[in-house]
């Protein structure tokens, strides 16, 4: 919306001339303010369309990755006070979302055989900085959590295929004794 209403700067204008009791016409600094937020919004235009068409698992896996990266940007560069501002008050509020879905997001990019775990690997230290050696291990403690689950699962299911089955010819045998035990008429 506020693409379009830059579009028509000119509109606002004549119709402020036009009709005195249109009083809330846009600033040149307001105007100015608005094309650089609209720069900067592009990041979330960009990974909105890609929830919306289908995408790859790596295109869901590096948007938000780059929207944070933007974030940080904004929030430490020569940007104006108003993008700082927008910035640091998003910040906390994506990375409490996103750091959810993070997991998530990651298994399927280390499962898909095009990428495994080298992505992660790639795109971690740009994101977390110092801090992604530990992030790193977050994930792959995470996929030994999920193999040992895996595994005790699978444990269990085979007990209880041999329970099941030590019980079933338990019952056969049971059943061929009466069999052999019958007297004939």
């Amino acid at each position: 919306m506020l693409n379009v209403a830059i579009q028509y700067k000119d509109v606002f204008d004549r119709l402020a001339k036009r009709y005195s009791e249109y009083e809330t016409v846009p600033s040149e600094n307001e105007w100015m303010e608005s094309k650089e937020i609209c720069k900067h919004l592009e990041v979330f235009y960009e990974v909105t369309n890609c929830f919306l068409v289908p995408c790859t698992q790596l295109q869901l896996f590096i948007f938000p990755k780059y929207v944070k990266l933007a974030l940080i940007g904004w929030s430490d560069s020569s940007a104006s006070h108003l993008i700082k501002k927008m910035a640091t008050s998003m910040l906390p509020k994506f990375n409490k979302y996103w750091n959810v879905v993070n997991e998530v997001m990651v298994v399927g990019i280390v499962l898909d055989p095009r990428y495994k775990i080298e992505l992660m690997d790639y795109f971690y230290p740009q994101i977390y900085g110092d801090g992604s050696d530990s992030e790193i291990e977050k994930i792959k403690s995470f996929f030994r959590d999920m193999v040992t689950e895996y595994d005790s699962k699978m444990k269990e299911k085979q007990k209880e295929k041999e329970i099941a089955s030590s019980s079933l010819s338990q019952s056969q045998n049971s059943s061929e004794v009466i069999v052999v035990g019958k007297k004939e008429a």
